[in-house]
């Protein structure tokens, strides 16, 4: 069973199409999806600044630097101008092959490829968010629980594994782990000042802690 990396829906046996993340990245229609809705980047601020361009600019490095073939729903199917039958094609072969298959062309795109349908081009930021994707799993970069816990504690190790074995599985958890990277040192220095700061976000945290350890439990 496969899980399309648009709208995160749970697919059927065998169900689906497989893309490239250049067939993916270079067609607006998917950005016009992405980029709306409850988690459109336009919405998201902080202390009442709007999250700029950058981001933007940040979230589309990532998606394009994806190694890995796309799998998109029924649904989902419709945004893009590819050979159907084809990307039918290799999603059965794929399903068939465990998940090794790679369609033709599998792999990075670069960043000039994006195309969000505004005719703008969008510039290399200085620090890729790929390489915040791809740091390694026993780095400290949950900076909050850090600062309400210790680096060490059980809780914080939890969380970094329901963010390495479940949100970096898919794309809109690594969107939300490159949104949490940007936003949190601030907000993880202010609460590392006062312990009464610590003591509510642990207690605002125990819950999440309790979500991420049945999650992994069950991958």
């Amino acid at each position: 069973m496969g899980i399309c990396d648009v709208c995160n829906l749970g697919l059927g046996e065998k169900e689906g199409y497989l893309l490239t993340t250049l067939e993916v990245v270079s067609t607006p229609g998917y950005w016009k999806k992405v980029l709306s809705g409850p988690m459109a980047l336009s919405t998201l601020s902080w202390d009442g600044v709007t999250i700029d361009d950058s981001l933007k600019a940040n979230y589309a490095e990532m998606m394009a630097s994806q190694k890995t073939p796309w799998m998109i729903c029924n649904e989902c199917i419709g945004i893009f101008k590819v050979d159907k039958a084809r990307a039918r094609d290799y999603a059965i072969r794929w399903y068939e092959t465990g998940g090794t298959f790679n369609p033709p062309g599998t792999g990075p795109a670069p960043l000039s490829a994006v195309d969000m349908g505004d005719g703008r081009k969008l510039q290399r930021v200085q620090e890729p968010v790929s390489k915040i994707s791809q740091a390694p799993k026993s780095d400290s970069s949950c900076f909050i629980a850090t600062a309400a816990f210790t680096s060490s504690s059980r809780e914080v190790y939890v969380l970094r594994q329901f963010r390495d074995r479940i949100l970096r599985q898919h794309h809109l958890g690594r969107m939300f782990i490159s949104l949490y990277y940007k936003a949190s040192p601030p907000i993880a220095n202010w609460i590392a000042r006062s312990s009464v700061r610590r003591r509510i976000t642990r207690s605002v945290l125990l819950p999440v802690v309790k979500i991420g350890q049945y999650a992994i439990k069950d991958d």
